[in-house]
């Protein structure tokens, strides 16, 4: 599933998952998480011109949410800055690809 989000200061919400309600609630309230990481990552929410997030998960007999891979496509380098966020809020990771860059301190 392909979710498409404009972003203006990383809100998270707007979500068509197949999962139960308690799964959207969650990445809805974890946009705190992801703020913190992105300040830490030295990104300027004002750069960022769209977000495409996907759920992540295992697809085997019982199909599982794990996380989000949110992938922000930025005004000023020409790729994309790329966090991962668990189901229970914790972001694992923060990488940037292309010519984009993000700060040491992402964790």
């Amino acid at each position: 599933m392909r979710n498409k989000l404009t972003l203006g200061f990383v809100l998270l919400a707007g979500f068509a998952f197949t999962e139960p309600v308690s799964a959207r609630d969650s990445i809805a309230s974890c946009s705190e998480s992801v703020n913190i990481a992105l300040e830490k990552a030295g990104i300027d929410r004002a750069d960022i011109l769209s977000q495409d997030t996907f759920p992540e998960g295992t697809n085997g007999r019982t199909p599982s949410l794990d996380g989000w891979r949110s992938w922000l496509k930025m005004k000023s380098c020409d790729g994309n800055i790329v966090v991962y966020t668990w189901r229970n809020c914790v972001v694992a990771d923060v990488y940037a690809t292309g010519n984009c860059t993000v700060s040491d301190q992402t964790r």
